[in-house]
């Protein structure tokens, strides 16, 4: 594993922690017993640049402010080392004292030489180092099996999965990696998740590694993972639905979803936590998104239930219910939706989640539905309207979702100027590089316009590379 620490200056670094987080990092981070040093270069570090000199804290009783310059707390926990036979013969200097701490040891250096057949660091506790550069080395990490890095999922950088070891067979390191995310708390998993999409699509990391890490998510219970990956992944379904890895990227999401979801009846005897509940709406979404047969099947229930004997629907499975409706009824199901949204709008209070029924409209398969909507939603009528910005930015979200870049292209063709938030939703599945000249002919003056051509620039040099490497992917699973 390697660790990209962000390339910030104190004051991004200060704007981004509260003042309870940075109390709670003093509070942790600069006791003395806490510190773990990095002594010397070792051949087996993770990376071949000369450590920084650090020099290990005095104890004082009022705490110092952190220096007037970025210092990222770097924190790892170690497996066990590797079979003795396996490691290099390696004569290093040690005076090997060890005091059993909070949750560290410290290691002074001195006159008596003996082999290091074992590592200096310690299983199954949290070693913290101070990183003030871009790069450094951690000695004798090259011994152990696994390293975790960021432990609690506080640490303000990316961590990229580890490559494959010399000479391991491609099931053990995915045994390995199963292993290392199985082992770690819901936020470490989430985070370990997020860095694996985050550097694939700055160019860091093949995609593969995310979607290998993201097929864990199918004995995944914990909100956590699944939030962080949910939207990741719509987004690569989009961009990719035409590219060669599309149909493959689309059977693994129509299986990605657990055995058991949260069970949908209000009546249950065990009622849902506010977590549960978000996941439960979150993945019966998703699921419909994705065409999980058996999924859609369920939110198909809900629809019939509310469309035929007038049953509410609880708000987290609006949107999966009515757009799953709309998707297998078609028109009757459609005008249902829409009546529903005219009667809700003109109630003194909302009767029905506008962004649901919003959704739904836009998602249509009949051609003739989807643009009535869209022009409606694009009407100087509309834009008067004091939801204008939610209608706009629904349509583009949903335009993307279910009928890609060209679909995209033809509403933004009949759009007038657009807010912010639906120029980055439009922007969110092109990916041709004509598709950025064109899109700032028609909106590059207009005000959140870069952000969106940032986006479609970013999509232009991730999918050609992304979609080469899942197909290799994939190739390679369904061999095995």
């Amino acid at each position: 594993m390697t660790a990209d620490p962000p390339d910030v200056d104190a004051p991004m670094m200060d704007s981004l922690l509260t003042f309870d987080l940075r109390a709670e990092l003093d509070e942790l981070f600069y006791e003395p017993e806490n510190l773990t040093e990095s002594l010397e270069d070792d051949v087996n570090a993770t990376t071949t640049v000369t450590p920084p000199t650090t020099t290990r804290r005095p104890a004082t009783t009022t705490k110092p402010p952190p220096p007037n310059k970025w210092i990222i707390p770097l924190t790892f926990v170690v497996g066990p080392t590797e079979d003795e036979d396996d490691l290099e013969n390696i004569t290093k200097v040690w005076k090997n004292t060890t005091e059993n701490l909070q949750n560290g040891t410290w290691y002074d250096i001195g006159n008596e030489t003996k082999p290091a057949k074992t590592s200096k660091w310690a299983e199954n506790v949290m070693h913290l180092i101070w990183m003030n550069d871009t790069e450094m080395v951690i000695p004798d990490l090259g011994k152990h099996k696994w390293v975790r890095y960021n432990v609690g999922a506080r640490g303000l950088y990316r961590v990229a999965p580890q490559d494959r070891n010399a000479g391991e067979t491609a099931e053990s390191a995915a045994a390995r990696a199963a292993a290392l995310y199985e082992s770690g708390a819901p936020a470490e998993r989430a985070l370990l998740l997020d860095d694996a999409f985050v550097l694939s699509r700055a160019g860091r990391l093949p995609a593969s590694r995310a979607i290998a890490a993201a097929t864990r998510l199918s004995t995944e219970k914990h909100w956590a993972p699944w939030r962080v990956v949910l939207s990741h992944v719509s987004w690569w379904r989009a961009l990719l639905r035409l590219g060669a890895s599309g149909p493959h990227l689309h059977e693994l999401l129509q299986q990605l979803h657990p055995e058991e979801l949260h069970t949908l009846d209000p009546a249950a005897a065990v009622p849902l936590n506010e977590d549960q509940l978000w996941l439960s709406g979150a993945l019966l979404t998703a699921g419909v998104e994705w065409e999980n047969p058996r999924v859609t099947k369920q939110a198909v229930q809900l629809f019939d239930a509310w469309y035929k004997d007038n049953q509410t629907i609880p708000d987290i499975y609006q949107e999966a219910a009515f757009t799953a409706g709309v998707r297998a009824h078609g028109a009757g199901a459609w005008r249902a939706c829409w009546r529903a949204l005219r009667a809700s709008c003109a109630a003194p209070r909302p009767l029905h989640n506008h962004r649901a029924l919003l959704a739904a409209l836009a998602s249509a398969k009949d051609d003739w539905l989807f643009y009535r909507f869209a022009f409606t939603a694009l009407s100087a009528e509309a834009q008067r309207s004091r939801e204008w910005r939610l209608w706009v930015t629904t349509l583009c979200t949903a335009t993307c979702r279910w009928r890609g870049a060209a679909g995209t292209w033809r509403v933004l063709r009949a759009a007038p100027a657009l807010p912010p938030p639906a120029l980055l939703a439009a922007a969110r599945c092109l990916h041709e590089p004509h598709d950025y000249y064109r899109f700032k002919d028609l909106f590059g003056e207009y005000r959140g316009a870069q952000i969106a051509l940032d986006t479609i620039a970013l999509n232009s040099a991730w999918v050609a590379r992304a979609d080469a490497d899942l197909l290799r992917y994939f190739n390679a699973v369904h061999k095995h």
